[in-house]
C-alpha cells in the first residue's frame, strides 16, 4: 500500500511506479483501509459491456467504471456536463443526459449512436451515480459496434446490493439480463468448469421465487455466476455477510503464540504522505490514480467522430 507521493505529480504522461509512489506500507489488510482519508464512501464499480456501443459515452467497451453516488437532487436533475451511470428494466448505460418534461435524454458523444435516445423518467431509467473514471486494457477497443438488443421485459430499478432477499436479487437479474433456459445449457459448461456444479432449469426458477432454503455452497456459487452476481450482494441478501475489518487472516492465527501477538498484529492504516497531496488525489481520482479521470477521455472522443 502506498504511504509517500511527490510533492508534485503530474498524471498527463505516462509514469512508473516508482515515480508516483516513493514508499510503500506493508504488512497492511487491504479491508482496513477505510474511512475519508481512502476514497469516496460507498463508490462501486460497474464494467462496460464488450458489445456496448462507444458512441454513447466515449469509454472503450469492455472498461472498468468507477461510479460515485450521488444525491437524490441530483438524480432527479443530473448535470448534461457529467457522466452517469444509469439503470433501466434490461440493462445499464454510461453516458451523459438530461432531464425534461418527464423524460430522461440520452446525449451521446458521437452522431453515430443507434439506440434509443428517450425514456420516461423515473419510470423506465434510474440515475445511479456519476463516472468519475475508467481502466481499460491498452491497446483499447475503439471501434464503434452497433448497440446490441436487450430484453424487453423489464426488472425493477433496484440495484443488486439494495435487494432485501435472495430470490428477488435472482429474479431481477434474470430479467434485468434476459436469462433463458438457452441462456443455462450454454453456461453449464462453464460452471462445471468454475464450480463443478452445473444448474438445472428446476433449481433456477426454486431460487427465483421466495423461500427460506440456503443453497448449498456449491450451488449458491453457481447461481451466484449465472445471474451475474457479486459473492457479497448475494450474501447480505442471505444474510449471511459479516464486516471482517477487525478479523484476522488464517496465517496470523497460525503464527501466533499469544493475545499480545494478536494484538500486535493490528497494525494502524495511515493516509500516504504529504497528506495534502493525498487529499489532492482523492479529491481528483477517489480511489487513486489507477482509473483515467474521465475529463481524460478527449482521445477517445476524436477518434469516433
Amino acid at each position: 500500500m502506498n504511504a509517500y507521493l511527490p510533492a508534485f505529480m503530474d498524471c498527463r504522461g505516462h509514469r512508473f511506479v516508482s515515480d508516483i509512489v516513493l514508499g510503500w506500507q506493508k504488512g497492511i489488510a487491504i479491508r482496513r483501509a477505510r474511512g475519508p482519508d481512502w476514497g469516496a464512501h460507498g463508490l462501486f464499480y460497474v464494467q462496460i459491456g464488450v458489445e456496448d456501443t462507444l458512441s454513447l459515452s466515449g469509454i472503450p467497451p469492455g472498461a472498468v467504471v468507477s461510479v460515485e453516488p450521488i444525491s437524490p437532487e441530483e438524480q432527479g436533475s443530473p448535470s448534461a456536463e457529467a457522466l452517469h451511470c444509469l439503470q433501466f428494466g434490461n440493462g445499464y448505460l454510461c453516458g451523459s443526459c438530461t432531464v425534461s418534461h418527464g423524460k430522461l435524454i440520452l446525449l451521446p458523444v458521437s452522431g453515430s449512436y443507434s439506440g434509443v435516445h428517450e425514456f420516461f423518467f423515473p419510470k423506465e431509467v434510474r440515475v445511479v451515480g456519476r463516472v468519475r473514471g475508467f481502466a481499460s486494457v491498452l491497446p483499447p477497443k475503439l471501434d464503434d459496434s452497433q448497440e446490441v438488443s436487450r430484453s424487453r421485459q423489464p426488472a425493477p430499478l433496484v440495484l443488486p446490493w439494495e435487494q432485501s432477499t435472495f430470490d428477488a436479487l435472482l429474479k431481477a437479474e434474470s430479467l434485468r439480463f434476459g436469462l433463458s433456459g438457452r441462456s443455462l445449457v450454454n453456461s453449464n459448461d462453464i460452471l462445471s468448469a468454475a464450480t463443478g456444479t452445473t444448474l438445472s432449469s428446476r433449481t433456477v426458477r426454486r431460487y427465483q421465487h421466495e423461500g427460506k432454503s440456503v443453497p448449498h455452497t456449491n450451488t449458491m456459487l453457481a447461481l451466484t455466476l449465472f445471474h451475474g452476481a457479486r459473492i457479497s450482494d448475494v450474501l447480505r441478501s442471505l444474510h449471511l455477510w459479516r464486516d471482517e475489518v477487525n478479523h484476522r487472516s488464517l496465517t496470523t492465527w497460525l503464527q501466533t503464540q499469544g493475545l499480545q501477538d494478536l494484538s500486535e498484529s493490528v497494525q494502524a492504516t495511515a493516509a500516504p504522505q504529504p497528506h495534502a497531496r493525498w487529499r489532492t488525489v482523492i479529491k481528483d481520482w477517489l480511489n487513486g490514480p489507477c482509473f483515467y479521470p474521465w475529463r481524460c477521455l478527449e482521445w477517445s472522443n476524436s477518434s469516433i467522430d
